[in-house]
């Protein structure tokens, strides 16, 4: 099973308190006073990115550089949108309210990485000797996730409540999720499937999240599977604002043994000078 980070068995986490929130909590304001504080813009130290990053105009791609290891990004994400996206997944959450740190995959674990995007997660767990299933509904991003993992991983659409199609529609000029829509209008119709109906039954061990505000959504087409085999979770609850509060009661609902833990106060978007008010968890852990 997937381990949990040292630190966060312990009941303290340098001079920040480990705060597990308490069942029955009946409002967003009660529960987020239970949210570990981190600086302002999400990163108390947030090191430097190892890799290096070069464009190809012959295969119109995006290349990210570390060590012995290539990873090939869509064109459109700039350079500081991937760099963010690496130090979410190899800068541990003691210095990044935005990790995806808090559990090491185990060998043989099952992973679901829901909103693959760029790759590096996956990569990671990979890496850590797990079988990944990852969901992604961009068709550039699936494109190069293939190219990158080939029969490595089990590649899947979007993930949601019912099986079936959505559209998404991307209006933010710099973000991720418009600059992999580039040349789509801004718009672009995708696949939706649940993760009960894709499992069919079979074990999860760990589940990392981010898909632009669908973690409720994806959950709720979880909802056997998590009941089954309570996998650790990470997922990303910045987007709304009652993200947050809205997935810890539906978790508890389905199983009241979770230890749930909010991480980071998501105070808005220092990049694009967008703030936040009230302020917001980063992100919920479960285990």
């Amino acid at each position: 099973m997937a381990a949990l980070h040292p630190q966060l068995r312990q009941d303290h986490w340098g001079r920040i308190p480990f705060r597990l929130c308490p069942q029955g909590i009946s409002s967003p304001e009660a529960l987020y006073q239970h949210t570990v504080p981190i600086t302002q813009d999400g990163f108390t130290r947030p090191g430097r990115c190892k890799g290096r990053y070069s464009y190809s105009r012959r295969y119109n791609m995006n290349f990210f550089h570390w060590g012995d290891n290539t990873l090939r990004v869509m064109a459109g994400i700039s350079d500081k949108i991937i760099r963010m996206l690496y130090l979410n997944t190899f800068i541990p959450p003691g210095s990044n309210a935005h990790s995806y740190r808090f559990f090491t995959p185990a060998p043989r674990d099952i992973v679901v990485d829901a909103g693959a995007f760029e790759g590096f997660y996956t990569w990671h767990a990979l890496n850590c000797g797990a079988q990944v299933m990852a969901f992604e509904p961009l068709p550039p991003a699936q494109d190069m996730l293939a190219l990158n993992f080939g029969d490595r991983i089990a590649l899947f659409p979007a993930l949601g409540a019912h099986d079936g199609a959505t559209t998404l529609h991307s209006n933010r000029e710099g973000s991720a999720l418009h600059g992999a829509m580039d040349g789509h209008g801004g718009q672009i119709e995708v696949e939706v499937r649940t993760l009960d109906s894709v499992m069919n039954g079979g074990r999860v061990d760990l589940i990392k999240m981010d898909i632009e505000g669908s973690e409720l959504d994806a959950l709720r087409g979880a909802s056997t599977t998590i009941k089954t085999f309570k996998p650790k979770l990470m997922v990303e609850t910045y987007h709304r604002y009652r993200d947050a509060f809205d997935i810890y009661r539906f978790l508890l609902s389905l199983r009241p043994d979770y230890n749930i833990l909010l991480w980071g106060n998501w105070v808005g978007n220092l990049i694009r000078k967008e703030v936040s008010t009230p302020v917001k968890p980063y992100t919920l852990v479960a285990w």
